[in-house]
């Protein structure tokens, strides 16, 4: 009994002097206790040295919060990291999930590696996307851009590609500059032909990564080719450069059409009005009603607003059947003639563009019926 309220008293002492206890304790337990207390805390007169980094370690809190995944804390991330808002982080998560599968410290890292690689920080936060992938793949974009020696404040756009495509781009740069010496990699070179910025084609060919993968010996042709002929193509779009010459030779043939017949200042809207002799409101609410007309060539347009226009049908007759301008103009010029060679009047527009079996029961109708009313009469 006496021992167990010694051990209690000692045990309690321990708590708040340790001095005391450390002079009354025997020799073996003092020793003891000095050296769990060095685990702990090196005392100040301690010449022991140790590689241990006291300001690297982490609570078990921090571990978790280091290594946890989540749309939360990549939300978090991303917005202490740029300075951006919780409603700007939340829709670049939605729009890359890969984001919600990096941990903090691989977000850290990859834009510690962009920074290091001379990326503006405005520039990061306008390309968020160029942070959604792993550290590794982030490394060998960055080696890519600057094998093609791209401006990678220009370039970033580029990062939302795979690291296999940039990589093949690299390795095709080479045989690029042999054939154009000029220019350090096809991105500038189509930059300087269009007229634009670095950056503008970047984006675009994000949309069309197939471009880095084409023969640069076709796209000199191609370029040259658009420059050359002025297809009449407001905006050019990269996609024009993996077309084949004859689409685009087709383009420039549509274009020789409109300016023969409609005119080079004339809308499609002047013209039908101008061929069917209505007013333009009409002819607009006819595109309205049908926008699937402005995709039709301009010739066989023309043909079947004037043959309409000749046998008597009106504005308002197209505007309830206007599907009759797809059609081909031989098939609903072949069903008229049929109509009136029977002489049973002029044939509705609806009638003309029924299939052929319906168009000829319903023929066989008509001449039934007016034999039986001029029997009657």
């Amino acid at each position: 009994m006496s021992r167990n309220l010694a051990r209690c008293l000692m045990r309690n002492l321990l708590k708040q002097n340790n001095y005391v206890c450390m002079r009354l304790l025997p020799q073996q337990l003092v020793k003891r206790y000095e050296h769990t207390k060095k685990n702990y805390a090196l005392m100040q007169n301690d010449n022991t040295e140790t590689t241990m980094d006291y300001q690297e370690v982490k609570t078990y809190r921090e571990f978790l919060n280091d290594n946890v995944i989540g749309h939360n804390y990549s939300v978090r991330t991303l917005m202490n990291l740029l300075d951006i808002r919780r409603e700007t982080a939340i829709k670049f998560t939605i729009k890359w999930p890969i984001f919600n599968k990096l941990t903090k410290p691989a977000l850290l890292k990859n834009y510690q590696l962009l920074r290091s690689a001379g990326v503006f920080k405005s520039t990061i936060r306008q390309n968020v996307e160029s942070l959604a992938d792993t550290p590794e793949n982030i490394q060998s974009k960055v080696k890519s851009l600057k094998k093609v020696k791209l401006e990678i404040n220009y370039g970033i756009p580029l990062l939302r590609l795979s690291a296999l495509e940039l990589m093949n781009f690299s390795s095709t740069t080479m045989k690029d500059r042999s054939l154009q010496p000029n220019y350090r990699n096809r991105i500038e070179y189509l930059a300087a032909k269009f007229n634009c910025h670095v950056s503008t084609i970047c984006v675009l060919v994000c949309t069309q990564p197939d471009i880095l993968s084409i023969k640069m010996a076709k796209i000199v042709e191609i370029t040259e080719f658009l420059l050359a002929q002025r297809a009449g193509i407001k905006e050019i779009k990269p996609w024009f450069i993996r077309c084949p010459i004859s689409i685009i030779e087709r383009r420039e043939e549509k274009k020789i059409n409109w300016n023969t017949i409609v005119g080079p200042d004339t809308t499609l809207e002047e013209h039908i009005a101008k061929v069917m002799d209505c007013d333009l409101h009409s002819a607009t609410s006819l595109l309205y009603r049908s926008p699937d007309i402005k995709s039709l060539s301009i010739v066989k347009l023309t043909k079947m607003l004037q043959f309409l226009h000749s046998t008597g049908y009106t504005i308002h007759d197209l505007y309830r059947a206007p599907t009759i301008v797809h059609r081909l103009e031989d098939s609903i010029r072949r069903n008229y003639e049929k109509w009136t060679a029977a002489g049973i009047g002029h044939p509705n527009i609806s009638t003309l563009i029924m299939s052929q079996k319906r168009f000829e029961e319903k023929l066989q109708e008509e001449i039934a019926k007016s034999k039986s009313s001029n029997i009657f009469s």
